[in-house]
């Protein structure tokens, strides 16, 4: 009895390495996911006045925003070669809100007073793309290093009855924009379970402040793959998001932040 336990260990064990080496995540070189993601998220915005820097303001808690955005996702991966990969994403989050202001408002020159009815929206388009090289492959595990980019696309504006100092201006509106392309490191790491179940962990990290720039980002994302069949599975996983970024040019003289977290659940595709 003995015996047999010990041959059905090892055959069990045998089968268990090779379904790993089938979970097609491996060695695939495409994989495509479609999803959503409904983040939480806060922006913080500062445009500087003539004679005033860093007057920045939450969006969130002026504009009694409802934190929880829902957003589709998409996200290619390509195995280019043996041992290098492509990644890339994209999503787009965004909002427009109508409050009576709370707190003064100070955008550049214009100040937005308490007590006074404004509009005020905010949209980003986030792109990210990496090259990476394995560095570590087995049977059940891979893990990927190399280098990076997050690119934000943002607008933003406030409408409103404005002052600079005494005087008023009747709905006025003003507005920035700029792209914020910060590169980064990135680390990836895929385990694989099973033949149908695999995880993976990335992060991503870069800081920077000198004279003529200032930028930073932390983005983190583990996520869970389940292979429904051959080339179809779906994902479920979590992303957290810390970006800061100071603008210096003529359409924004400013600064602007953003966290956000939350779930997503996608489609994948491999081949």
């Amino acid at each position: 009895m003995r015996e047999l336990i010990i041959i059905l260990l090892l055959t069990s064990f045998g089968y268990g390495q090779s379904a790993h080496v089938q979970n097609p995540l491996l060695s695939d070189r495409f994989l495509v996911t479609v999803g959503i993601y409904w983040p939480s998220d806060d922006y913080a915005v500062g445009v500087n006045g003539s004679s005033q820097k860093n007057n920045s303001f939450d969006f969130d808690e002026n504009f009694n925003v409802k934190n929880n955005h829902i957003t589709p996702v998409i996200g290619f991966h390509w195995r280019f070669t043996k041992k290098w990969h492509l990644n890339t994403e994209y999503f787009q989050l965004g909002y427009k809100r109508r409050a009576t202001l709370e707190n003064d408002i100070q955008w550049g020159d214009y100040t937005f007073k308490a007590g006074t009815s404004a509009e005020a929206g905010i949209s980003l388009n986030m792109y990210r793309i990496a090259l990476g090289r394995t560095i570590y492959q087995n049977d059940r595990f891979l893990m990927i290093g190399g280098l990076g980019l997050h690119a934000m696309n943002i607008k933003a504006f406030i409408e409103g009855n404005a002052y600079i100092n005494d005087e008023q201006f009747s709905s006025e509106r003003v507005s920035v924009k700029g792209v914020a392309p910060l590169p980064n490191i990135t680390l990836t790491s895929l385990y694989v379970f099973s033949k149908k179940i695999s995880g993976s962990f990335r992060i991503d990290w870069f800081a920077l402040n000198i004279d003529q720039f200032s930028g930073g980002l932390w983005d983190i994302n583990p996520i869970l793959y389940f292979q429904a069949f051959e080339h179809l599975g779906f994902s479920m996983g979590y992303n957290f998001f810390d970006f800061n970024f100071e603008f210096d040019d003529q359409n924004w003289k400013g600064t602007f932040e953003t966290i956000y977290h939350g779930p997503s659940i996608g489609i994948t595709s491999n081949f």
